[in-house]
């Protein structure tokens, strides 16, 4: 046993910052919900312009490329219109 200097026995050192660890958990945990987020945004575009490629296939009609989509599209259901 050491000497009593006149402070008393020091107290145990700190746990090592739970608050810290807290913090980059919590960190990680958003970041993983933004990733998944942008995963399953990729996910529904792609497939959304997979559906709109095999519609324009299955019509027989060419997507101009140097037009916008939505003209293409406005044209398409104008023509189907002035058939009917």
């Amino acid at each position: 046993m050491a000497a009593d200097d006149g402070w008393g026995e020091r107290p145990p050192p700190p746990p090592a910052e739970p608050a810290g660890l807290l913090y980059i958990a919590i960190g990680l945990f958003i970041c993983g919900l933004i990733a998944d987020g942008t995963n399953t945004n990729t996910r529904l575009i792609e497939d959304a312009l997979y559906r709109l490629k095999a519609m324009e296939a299955e019509r027989g009609r060419s997507v101009d490329e140097s037009a916008h989509p939505a003209a293409s599209l406005a044209s398409v259901s104008f023509l189907d219109r002035a058939a009917g």
